[in-house]
This record gives structure tokens, sequence and C-alpha cells, in this order.
């Protein structure tokens, strides 16, 4: 059996079309922006090697959002 590990830059790259591509009302949007942002960093992390990837419990933040 193989062992799973986890979505690959593909599968993110499906999920960020089909996130475009919904239909979106006002109230959704939001809601759906919030998740475009958050899968967005997802697919960006999935690229990274993981050596240099954040672990479990590390605080991970926007660039711009530091204090």
């Amino acid at each position: 059996m193989k062992q799973y590990e986890g979505l690959s830059e593909n599968d993110w790259k499906i999920i960020i079309i089909a996130l475009q591509k919904l239909p979106i009302t006002g109230v959704e949007a939001p809601m759906v922006a919030n998740l475009m942002k958050k899968v967005q960093m997802e697919a960006e992390l999935s690229m990274m090697p993981k050596e240099s990837r954040p672990q479990v419990g590390d605080i991970v933040q926007e660039e711009g959002n530091q204090e």
C-alpha cells in the first residue's frame, strides 16, 4: 500500500480553478475569498522543499502582516 503524502501541486491548482469558477453571490464572497487565500497559501507551501516547510505548531503569516 502506498503511503499518503497529502495533496500535490497539481491537486491545489485544480482546487483553485474550481473555486474561481464557482458562482458566488454577495453573501458568500467574503467566505470564498478567505478560502481562496488559504488554498493559495497551501499551494505555495506545497511547492517549497520539505526541509524549509513550516512545522506543526508554527505560526504562518503573510509577509505584509508582520507586527
